[in-house]
């Protein structure tokens, strides 16, 4: 008959030994516990906002991407302009050159205003763009279309509050 094996802590790290000569097993508190419990609505609320940030974060990205680099093509053409040496080292664009990085911008600034936001601060920034100067740079993309995701948005942060109303 074996001997029963007893489960240890060894640095803060449970693990049930199968042999002498095998290392632990990490094992992480939530499999300890079993199943995780059901999660309350402002957990649900959480994860949903959750999933909503991660593709704002990418929409994001990609817009900041496509100003950066417009932004380094100027600031190339106008050191060459100066005379810096170091902008001698980039390949010379003409004006039509940057027409390629605009589009794709303005692409990018579309998208991001048609992605869902995850909070109050994103509605505010579309609501900027919508209301600025910012919009004529966005020609694909009705203004009505915009207004319409942010009423969305809106809607959405609403039914899925970060914290319960208290009772009073």
């Amino acid at each position: 008959m074996a001997k029963p094996v007893k489960l240890s802590i060894v640095g803060g790290i449970d693990y049930t030994p199968q042999s002498q000569t095998e290392q632990p097993r990490k094992v992480s508190c939530r499999s300890l516990a079993g199943p995780p419990a059901a999660l309350s609505s402002t957990g649900k609320n959480k994860q949903l906002r959750k999933r909503r940030a991660e593709v704002w974060r990418a929409a994001d990205a990609t817009v900041n991407y496509w100003q950066a680099r417009m932004r380094f093509e100027d600031a190339i053409e106008i050191a060459r302009r100066c005379g810096v040496p170091a902008a001698s080292r980039h390949p010379e664009k003409t004006p039509e050159d940057r027409m390629p990085l605009l589009k794709h911008y303005r692409a990018a600034l579309a998208e991001q205003l048609l992605t869902p936001a995850p909070n109050i601060a994103s509605v505010s920034w579309k609501q900027a763009v919508v209301d600025g100067d910012g919009y004529v740079l966005v020609e694909c993309v009705e203004k009505e279309r915009v207004e319409r995701v942010i009423a969305d948005d809106l809607a959405f942060l609403r039914a899925h509050p970060t914290r319960r109303p208290r009772a009073h």
